[in-house]
């Protein structure tokens, strides 16, 4: 079972962070599946359930799982499920497509969100969801605005803030950052990475090319 805290997971901020107010609905643009999953695989990392072992993904054997949030513990299974160890890359590209899906259930169980059914025109169906409070939304969007900060040393960068602002840049949240803020912010988010001392944000920029290539934007 995924543990439960008061504090949403970081899964769970990224899927705020894609919200859009005016549309009500989580948005996010092309590539917040890939971005879920890569934040996700990161976050197994850090809780030592998982491990790079020549650039492939390795479950750590006799550790109990304790992942945070659905999509974690679905991608923890797959990982010791899996046959053979499989790239970064790999992990954050399977089955991109039901990431969204998956956390922004886990946000509406925890009570982040409101989703209901509704229609577009009165014929297309799609998901309304509701923010029931700002305040968790805000928080995510302040820790990365401080990570990026000049003036803020890196090695005072909480480690939580210092992967939303590497992946939420690499993975292109058109709800967080504009292009030209994401190219003004890059020597800083190089030097957040390097702290981070992980294989994900490179496995995310390559996963977001080859998005881009498939559908002829790179």
């Amino acid at each position: 079972m995924p543990a439960r805290s008061d504090e949403p997971t970081l899964t769970q901020r990224v899927l705020l962070l894609a919200y859009r107010a005016d549309k009500e609905r989580i948005s996010g643009g092309s590539h917040l599946g890939v971005t879920l999953q890569a934040v996700a695989l990161q976050s197994l990392l850090d809780q030592g359930l998982v491990s790079d072992e020549r650039g492939k993904v390795v479950a750590e054997g006799g550790r109990r799982a304790a992942a945070q949030d659905a999509l974690e513990a679905a991608l923890y299974t797959r990982i010791t499920e899996s046959r053979r160890p499989r790239s970064w890359q790999h992990w954050v590209k399977t089955r991109e497509h039901t990431a969204k899906q998956l956390v922004r259930t886990d946000a509406a169980e925890a009570g982040l969100i409101k989703l209901t059914e509704a229609r577009m025109l009165g014929i297309f169906p799609y998901t309304r969801a509701k923010l029931r409070q700002p305040a968790p939304r805000r928080a995510a969007a302040d820790a990365i605005r401080d990570a990026l900060r000049a003036t803020t040393p890196v090695a005072r960068v909480p480690r939580d803030a210092a992967v939303l602002a590497v992946l939420v840049h690499h993975g292109e949240l058109p709800t967080v950052t504009t292009f030209s803020e994401r190219r003004a912010n890059r020597a800083r988010i190089d030097e957040l990475a390097a702290r981070l001392g992980s294989p994900v944000p490179e496995a995310l920029r390559k996963a977001v090319r080859d998005e881009k290539a498939s559908h002829g934007g790179g």
